[in-house]
């Protein structure tokens, strides 16, 4: 799955990716948190 940013975003934490309007970045696989952590599950993605 490919998907392309609408906005900037300025990665504040070392688990995040900074990105421009119009990069285009590429899912790898998903990836789910440990279920004590309470967290939502996320994308593993790179910048193509």
């Amino acid at each position: 799955m490919e998907a392309i940013a609408k906005f900037d975003f300025c990665a504040s934490g070392e688990d995040e990716l900074s990105f421009q309007a119009g990069d285009i970045h590429v899912t790898l696989l998903p990836h789910t948190h440990s279920p004590l952590t309470r967290l939502p599950a996320s994308w593993l993605c790179t910048p193509t």
